[in-house]
């Protein structure tokens, strides 16, 4: 039996979409504009499962991954099929359905080159758009954050809002499976643990960005001080660790102070395109056991990136070839891991695996 998804601020968000949507504003911000300050969540929101809830000890299944779709105008497209190592999402889309999922999680840039509401509707829809369901979602099982492609569009990712929140992209639907138009990050009940997707692109949210203070810093203290549930994963493109082409990004570190602070256990994130696990680490890099451990999953499908093997901090494992997928078994006190690798031409076959215990509460 699927356990249910207690999805929060969402949910509400849902239920207000008839009358939000008719005073909307007709035109997204653009890119340089200032957002205003509504970071903070209504006093009523987020609704927490009792204690125990809907876990009942079940465990839930999750797959994850980013950097995942090529434009229909890049070279590699093929209809879709891919080609080479390049525009590989239908593979990918089809490992991650194999697995049935209770959740997919995308780590952002899920639409390449620039998050274009065409280019979603017909490239990402096709290959990893059956997850979604925009109009029920506690049926839906996607569930996005954006990255630094979608904001590629000029006009603050207004493809990305448009395409899983709903609506044009003009007027997109101001809340729903994105979370709210313009700041994107949300929590959700898995199983027994909490999720937190959060929106990595901190030079487009206004509002001293992702820092201490920031409207979505705030957010984030918010939800993890009142959090119950032993165990919590967080998700966001840009890694603050990582050994690929792209640096690490030290604008999310005050994310991850908070979640080391209050005992978060694994954080996802893309990027790079490549996959690395890191050990259980602090938010300066050091070897920490009541700290966070980080994958990087940037193998949804676009290309891959190398990743050196002689970083620092050093993953645990590393690799450059393989399109894939991770899946992530969420058990009430423990999380286990396996890397999946996508089947297509010229893709490598690496696989991680492993397991480990929540921290104690």
């Amino acid at each position: 039996m699927k356990p249910t998804l207690l999805i929060t601020d969402v949910t509400l968000a849902a239920l207000l979409l008839t009358t939000v949507a008719a005073t909307a504003a007709a035109a997204p911000p653009m890119a340089g504009a200032t957002i205003p300050p509504a970071g903070s969540i209504p006093a009523s929101v987020p609704e927490h499962a009792p204690e125990g809830g809907s876990s009942s000890g079940e465990s839930v299944v999750v797959a994850a991954a980013g950097d995942i779709a090529c434009s229909p105008s890049d070279p590699g497209y093929n209809a879709g099929r891919g080609s080479g190592r390049s525009c590989r999402q239908a593979a990918t889309g089809r490992v991650a359905a194999d697995m049935d999922p209770d959740a997919v999680l995308t780590l952002g840039d899920n639409q390449y080159e620039t998050g274009r509401l065409a280019d979603f509707r017909s490239s990402f829809d096709a290959s990893w758009g059956s997850f979604l369901d925009r109009s029920n979602l506690s049926a839906n099982r996607l569930w996005p954050v954006p990255g630094n492609h979608e904001y590629g569009d000029g006009a603050l990712a207004s493809g990305y809002w448009a395409y899983f929140n709903g609506g044009s992209r003009v007027d997109p639907t101001p809340s729903g499976v994105a979370g709210r138009v313009h700041q994107g990050w949300y929590e959700m009940r898995l199983g027994n643990w909490q999720v937190l997707a959060l929106n990595s692109e901190c030079g487009f949210l206004g509002n001293r960005g992702c820092g201490k203070g920031s409207a979505q810093y705030r957010w984030l203290q918010g939800q993890l001080r009142d959090n119950r549930s032993r165990c919590t994963l967080a998700y966001w493109h840009q890694p603050l660790f990582t050994n690929g082409e792209h640096a690490g990004n030290r604008a999310v570190r005050p994310f991850w102070r908070l979640l080391r602070k209050y005992r978060a256990e694994v954080v996802l994130n893309g990027h790079n395109h490549s996959y690395e696990r890191f050990p259980m680490l602090d938010e300066r890099g050091r070897r920490d056991n009541g700290g966070l451990r980080e994958f990087v999953v940037g193998t949804g499908g676009k290309s891959l990136y190398r990743v050196a093997g002689d970083g620092s901090p050093q993953a645990r494992a590393a690799d450059d070839t393989t399109f894939g997928v991770l899946a992530l078994t969420l058990n009430p006190t423990s999380y286990s891991w396996e890397f999946v690798p996508a089947t297509s031409p010229g893709n490598g076959n690496y696989r991680d695996s492993g397991s480990s215990l929540c921290h104690p509460g």
